[in-house]
């Protein structure tokens, strides 16, 4: 229940987030940092409410970040 708490509140974090937070290089290091290789982790598990979040907080990322994480694949 934590794992889906938490990557539910990182998936409101992301929906929520403005212009300003978005474009700072705290977060951007961040997402390239920790949040790509934790939904790389969390995808693996067999829950399927955990792979639906994970997927969504993954498109987010893809359509909002796409030059940003080119370079990790």
């Amino acid at each position: 229940r934590s794992k889906i708490l938490s990557l539910q509140l990182i998936q409101h974090i992301l929906d929520h987030s403005g212009q300003t937070f978005r474009n700072g290089e705290l977060f951007i290091s961040a997402i390239k940092k920790y949040l790509t290789s934790s939904l790389c982790v969390n995808a693996t598990f067999k829950d399927s409410q955990i792979f639906s979040v994970v997927s969504n907080i993954f498109m987010f990322v893809l359509t909002v970040f796409p030059a940003h994480i080119k370079v990790l694949f």
